[in-house]
């Protein structure tokens, strides 16, 4: 019997901590980060996600997707103006966190002129140069991004920092952008990808604030 054993993709998916019980995937307004309990990355080598085998666990943070950039349609909206489609924000931080601690890993930047195709990411992705060893997101030595018991950890020295959390750049936040992170393998990271499928992450646009 004949099993895949090259690795196509990457299956992501995000819990968020939870606000009186219901999983939140709204950016507060309030400047506070939003926090995601953890990130499950595991593999597609076949017709269905498994454990990645050792020699693709890993992992690097990837510019992530604006959703629904590409689908325009017949709108009449001024896509200068709204962000309905298209990401305005200047950008977002991405951090590593023990529960106390944050470490800054990335910041995605939005490009001047992003392309607004499926499956491109209009930001940047510009990694913490104490952490990352170069513009493809491989960690130094000293630092591990990788997948542990299908969670994705990052690990300094003995830390372990199991939970990650976004926020906006702070002087150029527009409520209502939305996001999908990405990542994909250090070694091969042009060809193995993986987003977070069904898990958009929001600005809030309402008037409610999240304590």
């Amino acid at each position: 019997m004949f099993f895949d054993t090259v690795l196509k993709d990457l299956d992501v998916d995000i819990t968020f901590a939870s606000i009186v019980g219901v999983d939140n995937s709204l950016m507060p307004n309030t400047g506070e980060l939003l926090k995601m309990s953890s990130i499950k990355i595991k593999g597609n080598y076949g017709d269905n996600p498994e454990n990645l085998k050792e020699d693709d666990r890993n992992i690097t943070i990837l510019p992530p997707l604006d959703p629904y950039n590409d689908e325009v349609g017949d709108t009449t909206m001024d896509l200068d103006e709204s962000n309905i489609f298209r990401n305005k924000g200047a950008g977002y931080k991405f951090y590593a966190s023990d529960g106390t601690n944050n470490i800054l890993l990335a910041t995605f930047e939005l490009k001047d002129n992003p392309e607004h195709i499926e499956g491109v990411s209009p930001y940047n992705v510009v990694y913490n140069t104490d952490i990352f060893d170069n513009e493809y997101g491989k960690v130094k030595e000293a630092y591990s991004l990788t997948v542990d018991n299908d969670k994705l950890v990052f690990k300094n020295g003995s830390n372990n920092y199991t939970e990650f959390s976004i926020i906006p750049i702070k002087d150029g936040i527009r409520p209502g952008d939305d996001l999908r992170l990405r990542f994909g393998l250090q070694n091969n990271y042009l060809l193995v990808t993986g987003s977070a499928k069904d898990k958009e992450i929001n600005r809030y646009s309402g008037e409610q604030t999240f304590i």
